[in-house]
């Protein structure tokens, strides 16, 4: 079966429109141009708030998990005495009459004695501050080190099941300022 052309041999049936294109091709494109329009505006609407929303909740739970394990090891009150020292007055040393520095984390024990000098507790001072810098270098990875969202989510859930890393977030040594320092 022949299709009929128009005497001057084109497909389209001799519709065009003022530019000389075909209108059924110059509609189906408008239309379909349209709703990929319409896909792309709605996608740019929605797409900044689930990353945002992914990665606060895989933070979350990673301040949940290491609320949940948080511990003090024994090491770390040595710090914690030397910066008692230096809050009453008396230098950063472990014995008031010897100049012992006994202390191999300098930095970490000036922050603690900072919170410290404030609270006047060790035990929940360091807890605290373990967690909101653990926090803060895990958020900081979160948002400004990993390039994606799916980098992102990957990363904090590694760290999150990692027993060392949760562990020693909280075990009042310097970790969590070295985690948040690298």
């Amino acid at each position: 079966m022949s299709r009929i052309r128009p005497p001057d041999g084109r497909q389209d049936g001799g519709r065009r429109n003022r530019r000389g294109r075909a209108r059924s091709a110059t509609l189906s494109t408008h239309v379909v141009g349209r709703t990929a329009a319409v896909r792309q505006a709605e996608a740019e609407t929605l797409a900044p708030r689930f990353p945002r929303l992914f990665r606060l909740l895989v933070v979350a739970l990673f301040l949940i998990v290491v609320f949940c394990g948080a511990w003090l090891c024994d090491d770390a009150y040595i710090s914690f005495r030397t910066a008692d020292n230096l809050v009453h007055g008396y230098g950063l040393r472990w014995n008031v009459q010897e100049r012992v520095q006994a202390y191999t984390n300098p930095l970490w024990t000036l922050l603690f004695a900072g919170v410290y000098g404030v609270t006047r507790e060790a035990f929940f001072t360091a807890i605290f501050l373990s967690i909101t810098v653990s926090v803060t270098a895990v958020g900081w990875f979160a948002w400004k080190v990993a390039e994606t969202q799916s980098a992102a989510v990957l990363g904090v859930l590694v760290l999150t099941i990692s027993m060392a890393f949760v562990d020693y977030s909280t075990s009042g040594l310097e970790n969590p300022l070295t985690h948040l320092l690298l």
